[in-house]
């Protein structure tokens, strides 16, 4: 979880960051903590400015992860891979759980995870390293997924979904229960998985199929 007696430093400035920065905002306040001063920003694209949303802003390659908490706020999950894997391995990532998520006792989350406001995880689930919940997402019972999976706003699994590595999953798609998605796959924008996704690619439409 957060540790909130260190800095936080989220590698990001789109939108996914700007989410993240008012979860915590969120998190910081409800929790009595003070939030002003505790978050920088990282990124690899220069900028015309040295601050985003009136915190300081570090060029990547410029950026020392020591003594901070770190937040990789970037949907693409190949290029949140890339950036854990440059940092130091001692470097601290919490999971960020937004205070209207509804996280059963029994699920069982990786570091790095991010999850935003109403998402509901069912019972015995096992969320992988790196994921990101964007906000409304559902998990259904005794689903497992693996590290650096992308869940779009609203998007849906139902019951025991295996996904593999490196899935995103779009804004409103929905898998139905006891399937698995290979590992890389694409789930474009409310697509409907009826059935096991066994070869990587895109994957659109209802029933969803793999794009040529």
């Amino acid at each position: 979880m957060l540790d909130f007696t260190k800095k936080i430093a989220i590698f990001g400035i789109g939108g996914l960051a700007k989410d993240v920065f008012f979860c915590l905002k969120e998190i910081y306040l409800k929790g009595h903590y003070a939030f002003d001063g505790q978050v920088v920003f990282v990124d690899k694209l220069p900028n015309k400015s040295a601050f985003f949303l009136n915190c300081p802003l570090f060029l990547e390659e410029n950026f020392d992860s020591r003594g901070y908490q770190v937040i990789i706020a970037i949907g693409n999950p190949k290029i949140r891979k890339q950036i854990s894997s440059s940092l130091p391995a001692t470097t601290f990532y919490p999971k960020v759980i937004h205070p209207s998520a509804l996280v059963n006792e029994t699920v069982i989350l990786g570091k790095g995870v991010v999850i935003l406001s109403n998402v509901i995880i069912s019972c015995d689930v096992t969320v992988g390293d790196f994921c990101i919940l964007d906000r409304a997402v559902q998990i259904g019972h005794d689903c497992m997924v693996a590290d650096f999976v992308h869940f779009s706003p609203a998007s849906v699994l139902s019951g025991n979904v295996t996904i593999n590595s490196l899935v995103d999953i779009g804004t409103h798609a929905a898998i139905k229960q006891n399937l698995e998605v290979e590992r890389e796959t694409i789930i474009g924008m409310g697509a409907i998985v009826v059935k096991s996704i066994l070869e990587k690619g895109v994957y659109v439409g209802n029933p969803a199929k793999k794009m040529k």
